[in-house]
């Protein structure tokens, strides 16, 4: 005696234009925005990765950007990981949706953490 096993499947759902996973132009959503940054315009700043979630922010080192020690500024770390963790949950978004704290909703937070260096 032989058993076929028959496979369950869930009838796929209709497509709603409005649910951020069937928006097939977030990226174009999320670079027009991107490219309307002032800031990430005078660093020199493009996204080299973007998916659901996830934003890759690139930025070549320059000697303007740097500090006394010719690492990177803390401050454009910084802005950098508030600008890119910004488009991450962007990316999630159903279109004409932005991404913006206004004073009535719950605030988070970004923290840097620095670590000594490990060349000596």
């Amino acid at each position: 005696a032989s058993a076929t096993a028959t496979p369950i499947t869930s009838p796929t759902p209709t497509p709603n234009p409005n649910d951020s996973f069937h928006d097939t132009e977030f990226r174009e959503r999320v670079q027009e925005s991107f490219n309307q940054q002032g800031a990430m315009k005078l660093i020199g700043a493009r996204i080299t990765h973007l998916e659901r979630g996830e934003c890759d922010i690139t930025v070549d080192y320059r000697d303007d950007l740097s500090q006394q020690h010719n690492f990177f500024h803390g401050g454009i770390v910084g802005m950098i990981a508030d600008t890119a963790s910004g488009y991450a949950g962007h990316s999630q978004m159903a279109a004409g949706s932005e991404v913006l704290h206004r004073p009535s909703s719950p605030r988070g937070g970004l923290t840097s953490r620095y670590l000594q260096s490990s060349t000596k």
